[in-house]
């Protein structure tokens, strides 16, 4: 079973990359940096929306960006997506992080996936998902599949 916990060794900083074709990704981080298929999220239609890569002990999660194109509400991506950060009591967090000026994009949520998460805005406009584990969730009862 995939757990989440980082006190059971889930890294407690996972860098998301954003990708038009995550199945691509996948394929091209297998071949060319030897990374390892850890999940794949992937909707009726047979899009991959979301997977994770493990590499030596790391892991990079890669997210779908359809079209890739700036817009109003998205800039062009640059590489980076926004970095999940695991901490230890959500909500004293996100409160930290309100009241010190941090642009809330999204309050704190439970997650299907066993996450309590909220995503952050700083100062230079970096995105940061912060997020506590509630509880380990197979990932077929989601909506992901192993790999």
């Amino acid at each position: 079973m995939m757990s989440y916990n980082p006190h059971e060794g889930y890294p407690r900083v996972v860098p998301v990359l954003a990708y038009e074709d995550v199945a691509a990704a996948i394929d091209w981080l297998s071949s060319a940096f030897g990374f390892r298929e850890a999940l794949r999220w992937t909707d009726p239609a047979g899009v991959v929306w979301v997977a994770e890569m493990e590499s030596g002990g790391g892991t990079v999660m890669l997210e779908s960006r359809p079209g890739g194109h700036a817009s109003e509400d998205r800039p062009q991506s640059h590489g980076c997506h926004y970095i999940r950060v695991l901490v230890d009591g959500v909500d004293e967090h996100f409160q930290r992080a309100h009241q010190a000026g941090a642009q809330i994009m999204a309050q704190p949520e439970d997650k299907p996936w066993g996450l309590r998460q909220y995503l952050v805005e700083d100062l230079g406009g970096h995105r940061g998902e912060f997020a506590e584990h509630l509880r380990d969730v197979l990932p077929e009862e989601w909506g992901a599949t192993s790999a």
